[in-house]
């Protein structure tokens, strides 16, 4: 999208601003058209975790290693979908070493069309279920890598990253959230 073309990160704060039981604060990435003025409306962002994400309505934690990072949300305003805005921001993303790993809801057609051609690998799924202060997990592998282009996980016997679930219910998840972690098969 030629009209597309500057994407700004913010930093979180620094870790003097942040006290020690908070979690680390989010990157957020927005994106702007370049004729625009800097203080214009973005026209959609994405916010991406390190180290951890917690959902805390679900009472889940995602635990990251140094190299993964969790894209969490994203949104595109409404008059500039599907004109390649958050294909243009996932390309800016993905530009890093980090893994980047994220969880889309296969309902969402419209996330799973732009995440489409960005696809690597599918870790796994996981389903959790929250009644008040119980919650329960579950992951299923999948085990194999994904060929770009594909929507569809590709099963095998080689598994490069699996999912790993910490307990499978919890009664207090503020306290002691359900641990997903993204492992090296090998």
């Amino acid at each position: 999208m030629a009209s597309v073309e500057r994407v700004t990160l913010y930093s979180p704060p620094s870790q003097d601003d942040v006290t020690a039981k908070e979690a680390p604060m989010p990157k957020a990435h927005g994106i702007w058209r370049e004729r625009d003025s800097p203080v214009a409306p973005a026209l959609g962002g994405a916010w991406i975790a390190e180290d951890v994400f917690d959902e805390h309505e679900l009472h889940v934690r995602i635990s990251l290693d140094t190299q993964q990072r969790w894209l969490f949300a994203a949104r595109v305003e409404k008059g500039q979908r599907g004109q390649g805005v958050y294909s243009a921001l996932l390309d800016v993303i993905l530009q890093s070493d980090a893994n980047v790993w994220a969880a889309i809801n296969p309902s969402n057609v419209a996330s799973m069309r732009a995440h489409k051609s960005f696809v690597v690998e599918t870790a796994g799924v996981f389903c959790v279920l929250r009644v008040g202060p119980f919650a329960w997990g579950r992951v299923a592998n999948a085990g194999g890598s994904v060929p770009a282009k594909s929507a569809e996980p590709a099963f095998s016997d080689h598994r490069s990253h699996v999912l790993k679930l910490q307990d499978c219910c919890t009664t207090n998840g503020k306290e002691k959230p359900l641990v997903i972690c993204i492992t090296s098969g090998q």
